[in-house]
């Protein structure tokens, strides 16, 4: 099967589990879908059909094709879950051109615009943290800076869990990295930063990081 690269991500961490499962679930562990992952990177569209055409010979309990319906900020991919033994994971479909441009744009203010401009009225949450993020006379540069200069644990845990639901990795890293920076001893921010870098498929960075986790806990 022809793919450029194949890179299998560390265990989700346990305190990530009870985390998300507590977030996301209401605490139902049996719904946690992407504890074992791998990343797949191709090069061309014929490459992407043919693992695709592949992942089809196994036992796909979940599709997210986001090759079909893009993030806010134009970037694509495909999510499969998948059950192998008894167990379920989550294989990430990359284009490496893709993974390139998000890597080395700002698009990421494209993904803002879009954000606060078209989805204030999904939930109240939302339009909570909008109210304490959004100054009306500024521009997306600015809110986006705001935000990465806040001091505001609470609001920028609300909106690391938000961005990475929607799928949006890169501003949950730039977040995490925020929230580590306000307190680089807490162990839980640590954890999270290590989920938005995974999340991204650069798995030796989180594993290092999930280590120094383990660590600590040990001391």
């Amino acid at each position: 099967m022809p793919y450029t690269s194949l890179t299998v991500a560390p265990l989700k961490s346990k305190a990530r589990c009870i985390e998300k499962a507590k977030n996301e679930y209401d605490g139902d562990v049996s719904r946690l879908i992407d504890i074992t992952r791998a990343s797949i990177v191709v090069d061309n569209e014929d490459q992407l059909i043919a693992v695709a055409k592949k992942l089809q010979n196994e036992k796909i309990l979940r599709l997210k094709n986001r090759f079909q319906e893009p993030l806010f900020t134009g970037y694509s991919d495909a999510l499969y879950n998948i059950e192998i033994k008894g167990i379920i994971c989550e294989v990430q479909l990359h284009v490496s051109a893709i993974v390139a441009h998000k890597e080395e744009n700002h698009d990421y203010y494209v993904y803002f615009r879009s954000f606060f401009a078209g989805n204030i009225g999904a939930c109240e949450a939302r339009i909570h943290m909008l109210e304490k993020c959004i100054d009306p006379d500024a521009d997306v540069e600015q809110m986006l800076v705001k935000m990465l200069k806040s001091e505001d644990k609470k609001l920028m845990i609300d909106m690391i869990r938000l961005v990475a639901k929607m799928g949006d990795f890169y501003i949950e890293e730039l977040l995490c990295r925020r929230l580590f920076e306000l307190d680089p001893d807490h162990l839980e921010y640590k954890s999270m930063l290590a989920e938005a870098v995974a999340n991204q498929g650069r798995y030796k960075e989180a594993e290092e990081l999930f280590r120094q986790c383990l660590e600590v806990q040990k001391t």
